[in-house]
């Protein structure tokens, strides 16, 4: 709606305390896309990232024990 660029971001842990970010723009301006277009892209990007590295998902909650 107000043209703003929309980015995915990703963290992989590095060494204790320290992370890698990268960030993988979705879009250069969101309103030449549909939200639900947006938000397809940012979960395919999230599981590619689940699929590359599933121990750094958080297993916390109780359903997933």
């Amino acid at each position: 709606k107000l043209g703003y660029s929309v980015f995915y971001m990703s963290m992989t842990p590095v060494t204790r305390g320290h992370y890698e970010w990268t960030f993988t723009k979705i879009c250069q301006d969101a309103s030449t896309m549909t939200p639900h277009s947006i938000m397809q892209e940012y979960y395919n990007l999230l599981q590619a990232d689940l699929d590359r590295h599933p121990e750094n998902y958080l297993w916390s909650h109780k359903r997933w024990k």
